[in-house]
């Protein structure tokens, strides 16, 4: 088409494109996927499209607000480790604390005053860290919280140290509904096995290879 020759009427165009009257095309076909859409000519979709970001970013913002839950989580991570060592030996030190949290002992003593302070454990020099009821309570939401994902990510056939790793990245930004809800599923597909079988994930080894037989096994 010549530099300013008129638009083709059946993109909505007038006849000369120097009349006043010309409007911008309306493309059914135009830049884009399959004949995609250039969004500036599709306002309506365009705005949905903001709105559906605007909403992840609202998303986003939420599970980073403030260092209040990063702070939260680490104290969870405290009070887990306090509890796994009290069960595994009988107490906590510092020490111990400093090595499962890999960070410094000074780091851990500044911890565990504030844990102190909050009323989640009683330390006494000498005689080791124990849990308080609130703080045994909290770390066993957290472990209950645990194991409820290994044990999703199980059926998913994830390897199982896999699935602890991931767990441990999770456990703390779960909804206490998404907790109950998702431990209702795990239980539901555990009195229905029918249904996990026959996803593919499901019939994985450790290894991660296929847990089916061999084309040699089968062949016997």
């Amino acid at each position: 088409m010549a530099a300013g020759g008129p638009f083709p009427r059946e993109y909505g165009g007038t006849t000369r494109a120097g009349d006043a009257r010309v409007s911008a095309p309306t493309l059914t076909h135009g830049i884009g996927g399959s004949g995609g859409e250039n969004t500036q000519l599709y306002p309506s979709a365009h705005h949905k499209g903001m709105a559906r970001d605007s909403r992840r970013l609202e998303s986003i913002k939420a599970a980073h607000k403030s260092e209040r839950l990063r702070s939260s989580s680490r104290m969870e991570d405290y009070l887990e480790v306090i509890a796994e060592l009290v069960e595994l030996k009988g107490y906590a030190t510092t020490l111990d604390v400093s090595r499962y949290m890999d960070v410094s002992a000074p780091s851990v003593t500044q911890m565990l005053k504030r844990l102190d302070e909050l009323g989640h454990i009683e330390h006494e020099k000498y005689r080791g860290i124990n849990l308080t009821p609130s703080g045994a309570r909290i770390a066993e939401g957290i472990r209950q919280k645990h194991d409820t994902l290994v044990e999703f990510f199980g059926m998913l056939g994830i390897r199982h140290d896999a699935a602890s790793q991931d767990a441990e990245g999770i456990e703390h930004h779960l909804n206490p509904e998404t907790t109950r809800q998702l431990r209702k599923f795990v239980t539901y597909l555990k009195a229905n096995p029918g249904i996990i079988s026959g996803f593919g994930g499901a019939s994985r080894k450790e290894d991660g290879k296929p847990a089916g037989k061999t084309g040699s096994d089968a062949a016997h």
